[in-house]
């Protein structure tokens, strides 16, 4: 899945994921690129968990203030081991074959600007990489670039959007095979 969506910061988790439309705050650094556009100050945040009890997962980002505009970095990694290849046998049960164990990394750069005192703008690339190791041709990786605008109407109401994906947006594997986005 979209590991960079699990978020690394207890606020946005515990909203259901809908900080789309947050702002000035680091966990917004994950949902929507435009919502970091007015942080004032330098800011870092991390989150080591285990996901369904068995998937390790931690991330750690942080905002950078500058004089036009604000940069942010993020870092993510998951992992689980114990995985197992399957085959049919000739009788038709479904059998083990081999133990792999499975890992995948995000890597992202931010930069969110204003355009006036209402409407921001932010974009960020993302390198993706996954591998489940004692698999052949289970290898690969992506870049990808995401953009978001965030209105903000008052102190009570603000709007965001995101957009995902919008380049390539497909994982390549080892063995040729691009997973459709």
């Amino acid at each position: 899945g979209e590991m960079y969506l699990t978020g690394n910061s207890a606020r946005p988790i515990a909203m259901g994921r809908t900080y789309t439309g947050a702002q000035n705050d680091i966990g917004a650094l994950f949902y929507n690129p435009a919502g970091i556009a007015q942080s004032g100050s330098f800011e870092i945040s991390s989150l080591t968990t285990k996901l369904a009890g068995d998937f390790n997962y931690t991330s750690f980002g942080c905002i950078i203030p500058m004089p036009k505009g604000v940069i942010g970095l993020g870092v993510m990694w998951k992992g689980s081991g114990g995985f197992y290849t399957t085959t049919r046998e000739a009788s038709g049960r479904i059998g083990s074959k081999e133990a792999f164990d499975y890992s995948g990394n995000t890597l992202f750069f931010t930069y969110a600007g204003r355009i006036n005192e209402q409407l921001k703008f932010g974009s960020r690339f993302r390198y993706e990489g996954e591998t489940a190791q004692g698999v052949t041709g289970a290898s690969g990786s992506q870049i990808v670039l995401d953009a978001g605008l965030l209105y903000d109407r008052s102190t009570d109401l603000s709007v965001g959007l995101s957009v995902s994906n919008m380049l390539n947006g497909r994982m390549l594997w080892s063995n040729g095979y691009a997973d459709e986005p």
